[in-house]
């Protein structure tokens, strides 16, 4: 069966971000911090990623997978991650 496969095959390429998620488990309700994120991914057996770095559009996963964010951050980074010109800005809080 396609799905099985491609579970299979997700769960190869990924296993540095399932042993993050079981851990995530045992102290966060669905082992994430907002249910949006996975994608009702465990409903079908599969996990969350964990996302290591981000640059722009560009996202890699502490498994090494590299993506494009198509989502960008859930609305909240309309600069694109890490923009430098907000990385290169200061101010004080007080």
């Amino acid at each position: 069966m396609f799905l099985t496969e491609e579970l299979k095959k997700f769960h190869e390429l990924h296993p540095k971000s399932k042993k993050i998620w079981q851990k995530a488990l045992t102290v966060l309700p669905g082992g994430i911090s907002h249910t949006i994120r996975t994608f009702e991914l465990t409903t079908i057996g599969g996990f969350p990623v964990s996302i290591q770095s981000a640059y722009g559009p560009y996202m890699k996963d502490v498994d090494e997978i590299e993506y494009v964010d198509f989502w960008n951050g859930h609305q909240a980074l309309i600069l694109g991650h890490n923009h430098p010109e907000v990385r290169e800005s200061t101010f004080e809080l007080y």
